[in-house]
């Protein structure tokens, strides 16, 4: 269906062409009046069908006239210009609104919009005004109202909370993509460098005792028999001449 087929031009346009044709049918006496004219003597039958003939011509002569395609289209329009006329805005009630601090185009959904809402609302129709329940009705659905938009705005805060721990867990999606993977295989980078670090500690631990068994023998790694304390080596020189010995 195409959606010009839903304006209320084209369903009344529908509409009145369905009733037309009802309309427009060929007229035929019923049974039960046949039954009754043959009962009493009445008209012959060849009368009868010359009438009918004569009258469904003027009735196929007035359907051409009275229902045609234009009229239909017109009072199809007509009926589509009264639907918009009755649900244009009051004026009144928009110089109420506007005076409260909302419009027409105000978007009554949010947060902002509700927050500005009247809580008492101005009847400008006289009609509704001697309704005594209707401000009652509106105080009701205003306060509904305000409740749902906190609990819209905590739960929009939730789902911020939500939104931020899902981009931290993000990386585990995937862990052998998205973290290194010396964290994640026993035989990557990091397992040999360990196996590295921990040879090198046996080594130092092993030539510190021997230095410390030997006495003196400190001095002589660290100032390589010069008597030089060593002053302006680095730690890792240091090291190596000790590792040396």
């Amino acid at each position: 269906m195409s959606a010009t087929s839903n304006t209320v031009v084209a369903l009344k346009t529908s509409f009145l062409r369905t009733q037309t044709r009802i309309l427009s049918q060929p007229l035929q006496p019923s049974d039960r009046w046949r039954d009754s004219n043959h009962d009493v003597g009445g008209f012959s039958e060849a009368n009868v069908k010359e009438a009918i003939r004569e009258v469904n011509r003027l009735l196929r002569r007035h359907s051409k006239s009275a229902y045609s395609s234009i009229a239909i289209r017109h009072i199809a329009e007509q009926i589509d210009k009264l639907y918009w006329e009755a649900g244009a805005p009051d004026p009144h009630a928009d110089e109420a609104l506007s005076q409260s601090g909302i419009t027409p185009d105000d978007d009554l959904t949010s947060d902002e919009t509700i927050s500005r809402l009247p809580e008492t609302w101005e009847e400008s129709s006289p009609r509704e005004t001697e309704d005594a329940d209707g401000n009652e009705i509106y105080a009701s659905l205003l306060t509904n109202l305000h409740a749902l938009s906190a609990r819209r705005a905590a739960l929009r805060k939730k789902i911020q909370q939500y939104r931020h721990l899902q981009s931290l867990l993000e990386p585990f999606k995937d862990p052998h993509e998205n973290i290194q993977p010396n964290l994640v295989t026993r035989d990557a980078a990091l397992a040999t460098e360990l196996t590295k670090m921990r040879t090198l500690s046996a080594r130092v631990a092993g030539r510190v005792a021997g230095i410390g068994e030997a006495g003196g023998g400190a001095e002589i790694a660290v100032t390589g028999g010069t008597g030089w304390d060593g002053a302006g080596l680095s730690t890792d020189e240091k090291l190596q001449r000790i590792l040396q010995v």
